[in-house]
């Protein structure tokens, strides 16, 4: 408000008449920022309101070049003087020199904006590249203190089993639904939402490494809650399932998994008579399939269960030697940038092609993970939630062709051919 009150007293000892206010509180000036004070200002001037401005320093009104070209037109267009308290007072638009020194001004004050925020920036990536936490006013969910010096025990734990379940099968909205329901609410206290699941997922912190600007540039100075090796396969799956999670709760078991074998288009829930069915949608579709929804389900049900009883019990460890070396080398590769031993870009280069690597190991450990997590739990499916049971359903059927049934023929569960158990099938036997 100090600037404000100079503005005052200038335009009481200059008498140029009334004063009104036009503050923009904690708006930069900078350019595509909508400031709503600065239009109202201007259209005020565009009425006739206005006969004088009057500000502290001529990139009050603006730090945008362009911006202020145009508002020193309008002012000059509609006969406004210009004043600025700290730099000698009216600012003369009617001669060039006025005009170009009130250019040179404006020019100066982008410099100005563009330097601080590269002053930022760089004091940012500096922070990011020693492993501190980024400076911000709230605490991490999952630990005590904004500082992420402890862990808070009840919230980690959350988070851990938030990835278990996540990795079992359950879409987002069914734990956003899950822990509202328990009464376990957000740091803010509000309720989850499904985004709100899938940031936390997302976020590299929870295994103890530092991102910046989307990449991971450094080993955390914090403990972390996820293993490294849990983070990679939820990275994996949320990757996988991206673009198909759900915001609302499924209606129907099949829903988004069924198409029509005619014209491949997405089957929808509907009616045939009297009959609950799975129907090719007009005029989207050819119309021609509809199938009673409830043989659709137990067959479906019933393939899944075989597919799991088919999978082996004891499945054969993975190899992690190369897995294991890879990340010795990233550990590594962190001490020495840390020490300085090597230079940032080196860092970048070596540590990318090392997470490549990682990556794709990661893929096949996750494959054989997904067999440990299923295997022996065909009893558990059947009584299982249905959005648990849809997503168990899609890691061995991502989509399901469905035939017309033909005039006159029942439906025959014995007709249907069993999928291949390895790796993702599709189904266009029913």
């Amino acid at each position: 408000m100090v600037q404000a009150d100079a503005c005052r007293r200038y335009a009481l000892d200059q008498n140029l008449g009334p004063v009104a206010d036009y503050t923009d509180d904690a708006l930069s000036g900078k350019s595509g920022v909508h400031r709503p004070e600065f239009e109202r200002l201007k259209a005020d001037i565009g009425r006739g309101i206005v006969k004088s401005v009057v500000c502290y320093r001529s990139d009050r009104l603006s730090r945008d070049t362009l911006d202020m070209l145009v508002f020193n037109r309008l002012i000059t267009q509609h006969g406004v003087s210009s004043h600025s308290v700290s730099e000698g007072g009216r600012i003369d638009l009617d001669t060039a020199a006025g005009r170009m020194q009130a250019g040179i001004r404006g020019i100066f004050g982008a410099y100005e904006r563009e330097q601080t925020a590269e002053r930022v920036v760089a004091k940012q990536r500096y922070q990011a590249q020693q492993g501190m936490v980024a400076p911000g006013r709230y605490r991490l969910y999952g630990y005590a203190d904004k500082k992420r010096e402890e862990i808070d025990p009840a919230e980690a734990k959350v988070v851990v089993q938030l990835a278990h379940d996540f990795l079992r099968g359950l879409p987002l909205y069914a734990l956003a639904v899950d822990l509202n329901s328990r009464g376990i609410p957000k740091r803010s206290g509000a309720t989850w939402e499904p985004k709100d699941i899938r940031r936390l997922l997302l976020n590299p912190a929870y295994t103890g490494l530092r991102s910046f600007q989307g990449e991971i540039v450094a080993e955390g100075k914090w403990p972390k809650i996820i293993e490294r090796d849990l983070w990679d396969r939820l990275q994996l799956e949320l990757k996988r399932r991206k673009g198909r999670q759900r915001i609302t709760k499924a209606s129907h078991l099949l829903s988004g998994l069924l198409y029509c074998a005619n014209c491949h288009t997405k089957l929808a829930a509907g009616k045939n008579g009297k009959y609950e069915s799975y129907i090719c949608p007009t005029p989207k579709g050819c119309g021609k399939v509809s199938r009673s929804r409830k043989p659709i389900n137990d067959t479906i049900e019933m393939l899944t269960m075989l597919q799991i009883r088919r999978l082996p019990i004891m499945p054969k460890a993975a190899d992690r030697t190369e897995l294991d070396k890879i990340e010795s080398d990233i550990e590594l590769l962190s001490e020495a940038r840390k020490a300085n031993r090597i230079d940032m870009v080196t860092f970048l280069d070596q540590n990318e092609a090392l997470q490549k690597q990682r990556s794709k190991l990661a893929v096949v450990l996750a494959n054989d993970v997904m067999l440990s997590t299923l295997s022996g739990r065909a009893g558990q499916f059947q009584r299982s939630p249905m959005d648990e049971k849809r997503e168990t359903i899609r890691r061995f059927f991502p989509a399901i062709g469905i035939k017309p049934a033909g005039r006159g023929v029942k439906f025959n569960i014995k007709q249907l051919e069993l999928p291949e158990p390895v790796g993702y099938c599709r189904v266009e036997a029913i």
